[in-house]
């Protein structure tokens, strides 16, 4: 695929779905190659929501939590619905502060579009919530069943986050 998108480039170096594309094939081991064609992509095309949680996922893998925040705030001004840019900032908010109660956010990644990971991590951060609070709602906790259920159902592969989060809710309602 690689090979593809740098055939493309070739033909076309004005497409910022090409650079993004490249940044998104672009192994781990080169951050650099990647941020490159991310920044190439958003200076084609700034206004690419999309485009600029990829970057913000790159700087968050690296630990560069600032400008994962700047990110992220540029893809949510460019589109209030990129679900993915509320992920992202739910994970970001949760390195940031292990206190920190990201339920909400992923609830609104949820409604803006019903992904797998928004599911998982919402059923996590409502199960984790219960658990501090030393209380467990059962509205809450029905709401955290379904949401990882859906995951599950929605996902190509299922993880053992997935499964534990899935166990730890069917110990809460005696199954």
């Amino acid at each position: 695929s690689k090979a593809m998108v740098l055939k493309g480039l070739a033909v076309n170096p004005h497409d910022s779905a090409l650079w993004a594309g490249l940044g998104l094939v672009t192994s781990t081991e080169n951050p650099k190659m990647k941020e490159y064609c991310f920044s190439r992509a958003l200076q084609l095309e700034p206004t690419n929501a999309d485009t600029w949680v990829c970057l913000a996922s790159l700087y968050l893998g690296q630990g560069v939590y600032d400008l994962a925040t700047d990110c992220l705030q540029n893809a949510r001004m460019y589109d209030t619905a990129c679900s993915s840019a509320w992920e992202c900032e739910g994970v970001l908010r949760c390195l940031l502060d292990e206190n920190f109660n990201a339920a909400e956010m992923f609830a609104y990644a949820l409604r803006l579009s019903n992904t797998p990971f928004a599911n998982l991590h919402y059923a996590m951060e409502t199960l984790l919530r219960c658990e501090k609070d030393g209380r467990a709602d059962a509205d809450e906790l029905r709401s955290a069943r379904t949401a990882i259920q859906v995951s599950m159902g929605q996902a190509a592969e299922v993880g053992p986050l997935c499964w534990l989060c899935d166990g730890l809710l069917s110990e809460h309602f005696g199954a």
